[in-house]
């Protein structure tokens, strides 16, 4: 069940892990790039933008759901639906003044004030989407969701007086 852009994608995972866990050459600073790059080579522009998007798709899986499991270790009582968006933002740090992480959801680092909450509410709303979407069981075939997995166990406030509640089903 295992397609080749899923094996290069665990592949590169691999090689790019081994490639960080080294100290660099020249130690980067926050201003400068890291010098360490992985060049990968394809045979045409098709297979080149469908392995792109398949690895980064697969780097946005693995940090949302990364995020949520940190979210449930800092919150061992779980997470009501209506808070899990701003929980998994603040397991991700994106609500740090550091300059790396606003870069990665934020074009402008700099932004302040209202721009910056406005792009933070917008990054909650999506956070949240993708997480519910990703629970979906029947889209990803390769990549189960994390209640699959039994890394992750939903919970239903008042579903057990509900399922009780004979003569709400009576004319069913």
């Amino acid at each position: 069940g295992e397609g080749r852009s899923s094996a290069t994608t665990v592949i590169t995972l691999a090689a790019l892990r081994l490639l960080f866990s080294t100290p660099s050459i020249t130690e980067p600073t926050p201003a400068a790039d890291d010098i360490r790059k992985l060049l990968g080579f394809s045979d045409n522009r098709q297979d080149a933008a469908l392995q792109a998007g398949h690895f980064n798709e697969f780097i946005f899986l693995v940090s949302l759901r990364g995020g949520l499991l940190r979210a449930l270790e800092l919150n061992p009582r779980g997470i009501q639906a209506g808070q899990i968006a701003d929980k998994v933002f603040d397991a991700l740090d994106f609500g740090s003044e550091n300059a790396l992480v606003l870069s990665e959801y934020l074009v402008d680092p700099q932004l302040r004030g209202t721009q910056k909450r406005a792009a933070q509410e917008a990054l909650r709303f999506m956070l949240g989407y993708r997480l519910f979407l990703d629970l979906g069981k029947e889209w990803r075939y390769n990549n189960p969701n994390l209640e699959q997995l039994d890394l992750l166990e939903l919970d239903y406030v008042d579903l057990e007086d509900f399922a009780r509640d004979e003569p709400l089903f009576a004319n069913n």
